[in-house]
């Protein structure tokens, strides 16, 4: 893959993705790490340079797990499981979403 000038990171990630054999289900969950990943990273740098709050490896992490998350259960509606739930069980997430489909 040669790079190009104008693309973006989340092409690149897409891209990256596409190298491997997810389900459609998997590649969501992916991207929604991927997402969330940088959205937090954002936050937490606003955070740092307008406030100059510090945040520790973990709660970051924690934070990107949190968000993933939320956003895959809003996705699609399920109320079965908790967020905790989600966040302690990242590798079975693909399999919850495929229950409540």
């Amino acid at each position: 893959m040669q790079l190009k000038k104008h693309q973006t990171t989340c092409f690149y990630y897409v891209m990256w993705l596409e190298g491997f054999k997810f389900s459609n289900l998997e590649k969501l969950c992916w991207q929604a790490s991927f997402y969330s990943g940088v959205w937090t990273i954002w936050t937490c740098r606003n955070e740092l340079v307008f406030r100059n709050e510090v945040w520790e490896v973990e709660e970051i992490s924690d934070l990107v797990k949190m968000r993933m998350t939320i956003w895959i259960k809003g996705k699609y509606n399920i109320r079965e499981y908790s967020i905790e739930d989600f966040k302690w069980n990242l590798a079975g997430i693909s399999f919850i979403v495929a229950v409540a489909l």
